[in-house]
């Protein structure tokens, strides 16, 4: 494990072709060995890493006394080390390649010191280990023979020796006979060398195989353990994935809030997923082969995508990566161990129905496992696609389900019998609030929690004012020929709001002076940002239209579209508002098309064109409606002509106005010549006089730019995913999920009550068992018996009843305490059957005898391999 920790870092601060190879090797080769692999492979990685120190030195030299293009130094940091302007010692992490292969080596060395002290490398050790070794084959297809070489006479026929090549070359091809004596000599020699290399290749990989492939003892199950780190590195690839990609800015969050996640990382998800399925494919099949190729593949893979990543790839930090890439080795040694000790000869159900219910972390960890999406009806349907049996699906899950009931009963058990209590014990206050009090406030806060973060009082609700405001006219359905995108917020006093409500009193009616919404003055340029885009066939059709207004054959409507965002609110909103045109308007918009000005000033006023009163709400935008046409400003256009002189040609562009709120300005002040409203403003008294709620404003018309009083609901900045989520929409989706969930946890207890309150489970889970062992042993006819009494014993209340006794018998009958959950289960089945006056018979008698006799046969087998094993 030094050796290929070293490699690996060895490897890591490299990434070069030169690196990766002794520590693929080591990694998918070296560790798989049984019991330790040979001595030859790190005498060669001994020589091989001293070739690459002397070969480094070498290149460092030659570099330093030539000149070198990039291309050069691109290759050589793909094939053996990375030199940055004639220093490649010189690196951010502060490492020396050079001095990083002494680590390397000195370790190679270590090890095979420490290997001859203990004996590891004597022959003579090894052949008195073999001797006693007894290797049990695996059930599914391994190889039963001994881990010893095969001699070309026995294990190989003739034609893999190099005589026997020879001997048919001979046959097959007669030579010249002008061949000399020399020559064919010669080629007899190179023949019977190359023969013989491919033969000691092929009896080393042969050699090999036979050696991981084969399982020592019973062996051993590490499956939960690589298959937990795998999950880990799959999160952590997840969650940073922004950090070891070029998508910096994109978190995982803001890519779920676009809909559009990176295609790499759903793909490598997606293979993820499906390796973890083909192992477990591979683990229930016990298939040694398939797994050793499996962990072949995945390692060369992995080395060859970290080495690609690496030079490839720019990231801001490479920790996710180097994190995710340790993890997923890690992952891998532990299941090229799992190859060396081989598949467990009786694999367990699953890590934490074994425990029977004596521990409480297993017991957690399982009611996890449980509660994951997915993951429980993968495995089933993976296990039973694989797995060889007798029971269809539907049966198959019958057994799963009585996995959970008895270790969720067991779980109960042992809790309750570990605080011996006696009989008619009241609930003790720390229970009850536990188990009372707390699930009480988590009912009332899932039922009450999207009413207070909706509500004025949540602590998050923040300011939700205008940031951008965008306005544009069009006639109809053309271009906007004027476009407004300056933003201007005006100042206003704090009585502003006030003064708005008493000359406008349906203003007051919608919150106006509500203090917690925010309101805001945007004035608006006079004159349009832009220029009129119209070409000279459009230009003729409104010229048509407007015709075709005053003559009254036709309507056209002038059209205002808002577009403004908000602080609060990531979501740009919009609005449009519609005016139809008179036939005076046509015919004075006419009149100024075919007369432009260039400093004029008639202008050709809009009775009743638009609202300036706009309410911003979370989650979209609306105009003030009063329902009479109260609040409707008028509005004046004008259409200007003038000579660019940096373009050398006449443009043209629309200006705007519009009747201000108060007599002589939008803000005023107090000056009562310019604002006779004055004394309405500051004390509230005279206000009829100055209700300015009539259709068309003031008597008087004084325009100002165009403007818009925004009043904006504050907006909440708590959980980004419910920004868009309404609290109409979180009640009938998750609260009511979340409400079936707590029905079916407290509902629906008394139909279960049969299984779920048995007084001892242990006679179901030995059935269960029996089932399993007789699969594992391929008798699928005492599978498919043991399983139909199993449904017949569950169909029978009675029979059941008989066979996992009388609650009342857990408690002792003269002291009315439970009993220790240490109690012997055969003891207590005895008292229980004595307490109906049945004969004290065992679980067996309930079952066929012969399937019952024949699942403990199995069971001993297994056990008997077992004590082998110990032996």
């Amino acid at each position: 494990m030094v050796v290929l920790l070293a490699t690996m870092i060895n490897f890591m601060l490299s990434r070069c072709v030169w690196e990766l190879i002794p520590f693929c090797f080591m990694l998918v080769v070296g560790i798989a060995y049984h019991p330790f692999p040979p001595r030859p492979i790190f005498v060669f990685f001994s020589f091989y890493v001293a070739l690459g120190i002397l070969l480094k030195a070498l290149i460092d030299v030659i570099l330093a006394q030539i000149s070198y293009s990039p291309e050069l130094l691109n290759i050589l940091g793909w094939t053996i080390l990375h030199v940055s302007e004639g220093a490649y010692w010189k690196q951010r992490i502060g490492y020396s390649y050079v001095m990083m292969d002494f680590v390397v080596f000195a370790t190679l060395l270590l090890h095979q010191d420490i290997c001859l002290a203990n004996g590891v490398y004597s022959r003579k050790d090894i052949l008195r280990s073999r001797e006693g070794e007894h290797v049990v084959g695996n059930t599914k297809g391994t190889n039963n023979d001994l881990l010893l070489p095969p001699s070309p006479s026995t294990s190989f026929p003739a034609l893999y020796s190099p005589s026997s090549f020879v001997d048919a070359a001979s046959v097959t091809e007669q030579p010249p006979a002008a061949r000399s004596p020399v020559e064919d000599s010669n080629t007899r020699s190179r023949t019977s060398c190359m023969v013989g290399i491919y033969r000691k290749v092929y009896l080393a990989v042969l050699g090999f195989v036979r050696n991981a492939t084969s399982v020592p003892g019973v062996g051993r199950d590490w499956y939960i353990y690589y298959s937990t780190v795998e999950a880990i590195a799959l999160l952590v690839f997840v969650f940073g994935y922004n950090k070891l990609s070029r998508w910096v800015g994109d978190t995982l969050q803001e890519s779920v809030k676009r809909n559009l996640l990176p295609g790499p990382m759903v793909t490598v998800v997606l293979v993820s997923i499906l390796y973890m399925i083909a192992d477990r494919m591979l683990y229930v099949t016990q298939c040694m082969k398939g797994k050793l190729l499996l962990n072949t593949v995945t390692g060369v893979a992995y080395c060859i995508l970290y080495m690609l990543w690496g030079n490839l790839l720019t990231v801001s930090s490479p920790v996710v990566g180097n994190l995710f890439f340790t993890l997923k080795i890690l992952a891998l040694t532990i299941a090229v161990i799992q190859v060396r000790v081989g598949y467990p000869r009786h694999r367990r159900h699953d890590p934490f129905t074994w425990t029977a219910g004596r521990s409480k972390i297993a017991g957690y960890l399982y009611f996890l496992y449980r509660c994951l999406p997915f993951l429980w009806e993968i495995r089933v349907v993976t296990d039973w696609t694989v797995e060889k049996t007798s029971l269809h699906l539907d049966n198959y899950l019958k057994i799963e389900d009585l996995y959970d009931i008895v270790f969720e009963r067991q779980c109960k058990l042992y809790s309750v019998k570990k605080r011996r209590k006696a009989l008619g014990t009241p609930i003790p206050y720390s229970t009850k609030f536990t188990a009372g009090l707390l699930r009480l406030v988590l009912f009332v806060g899932a039922l009450m929690a999207p009413l207070v973060y909706y509500s004025t009082f949540n602590p998050s609700m923040q300011s939700n004012e205008v940031t951008q405001l965008r306005v544009g006219l069009s006639f109809m359905s053309s271009q906007p020929f004027y476009a407004s995108t300056t933003f201007t917020a005006e100042e206003i006093p704090n009585e502003w709001a006030l003064w708005l409500a008493r000359t406008r009193p349906a203003l007051d009616r919608n919150g106006i002076l509500n203090t917690k919404k925010t309101l805001q003055l945007v004035n608006l340029s006079s004159c349009s940002n832009e220029l009129w885009p119209i070409s000279p066939q459009a230009y003729g059709q409104l010229n048509e239209q407007l015709m075709a207004v005053m003559e009254n054959k036709t309507k056209m409507q002038l059209f205002q579209t808002i577009e403004l965002s908000r602080s609060g609110t990531s979501n740009f909103v919009s609005h449009t508002q519609s005016w139809t045109f008179s036939w005076e308007a046509a015919r004075d918009i006419h009149h100024m098309l075919n007369n432009p000005t260039t400093n004029g000033t008639n202008y050709v006023k809009l009775q009743n064109f638009y609202t300036p009163f706009l309410f911003s709400h979370p989650d979209g935008l609306a105009a003030f409606d009063g329902g009479r046409g109260v609040n409707v400003m008028d509005c004046s256009i004008l259409l200007r002509q003038e000579a660019d002189s940096v373009l050398n040609n006449t443009v043209r562009y629309w200006c705007v106005e519009c009747q201000s709120l108060f007599t002589n300005g939008n803000i005023p002040n107090d000056n009562t010549t310019r604002f006779p409203e004055w004394g309405c403003l500051s004390t509230g008294e005279g206000c009829n006089k100055f209700d300015f709620e009539r259709r068309n404003g003031d008597v008087n018309y004084n325009p100002v730019s165009m403007y818009f009083v925004v009043l904006s609901d504050p907006s909440i900045v708590g959980v980004p995913f419910l920004q868009g989520i309404g609290i109409v929409a979180l009640y009938t989706t998750f609260i009511l999920a979340l409400g079936r969930i707590f029905r079916s946890m407290f509902a629906n207890k008394a139909k279960y009550t049969v299984l779920s309150d048995m007084a001892d489970p242990t006679p179901i889970a030995q059935l269960i068992e029996y089932i399993v062992v007789a699969r594992e042993c391929g008798d699928l006819p005492l599978e498919q018996s043991v399983y139909i009494e199993l449904v017949d014993l569950l169909r029978s209340p009675e029979r059941l009843l008989r066979l996992t006794g009388f609650n009342r018998q857990m408690y002792d009958a003269e002291t009315n305490v439970i009993q220790s959950p240490h109690a012997t289960p055969s003891n207590r089945m005895t008292e229980n059957l004595s307490h109906r006056g049945d004969a004290a018979t065992g679980p067996a008698t309930e079952v066929v005898p012969a399937a019952a006799d024949a699942a403990a046969a199995a069971a001993r087998e297994v056990n008997a391999a077992g004590h082998e094993k110990k032996e």
